[in-house]
C-alpha cells in the first residue's frame, strides 16, 4: 500500500456519492401541477401517461386489483421531494391517487 491509496479511496467515495446524488436528480420529474389536477377517477392509464409522461416507477403489488404508477416530483429545496402515486384497477383505470412526501431519505427511488 502506498501513500496515494487513502487519497484515491476518498476520491472514489466522493465520486460515488456524487453519482448517487445525480441519479436522484434525474429520477425527479418536472410535472406541471395543472396536469396533475386534470387526472380524475376513471381516467385511462394511457390518458394519464399522455398528461404526465412516463412514470418514474411502475409497480404491481401483491393482492392489488391493478397496478400503480409513481412519479417523483422535485420540490423547491433539498428534502422537499414528493411522490405522486396513481393506482389503477384491473382495467387500467384510475381508482385513486395520492401525494406522499418522499423526503430526503427515500432510498427506494434508487
Amino acid at each position: 500500500m502506498n501513500a496515494r491509496t487513502p487519497n484515491l479511496t476518498a476520491r472514489l467515495v466522493l465520486a460515488a456519492a456524487l453519482a448517487f446524488g445525480a441519479a436522484g436528480t434525474v429520477l425527479a420529474s418536472d410535472i406541471d401541477p395543472a396536469a396533475i389536477s386534470q387526472i380524475s377517477q376513471g381516467e385511462s392509464q394511457d390518458a394519464v401517461r399522455a398528461a404526465l409522461g412516463e412514470p418514474t416507477k411502475h409497480n404491481h403489488y401483491l393482492f392489488a386489483q391493478g397496478s400503480s404508477d409513481l412519479y417523483y416530483i422535485a420540490g423547491g429545496s433539498l428534502g422537499n421531494e414528493w411522490v405522486l402515486q396513481i393506482n389503477y384497477d384491473a382495467n387500467d383505470r384510475v381508482i385513486s391517487s395520492q401525494r406522499i412526501n418522499a423526503g430526503f431519505f427515500d432510498l427506494n427511488r434508487f
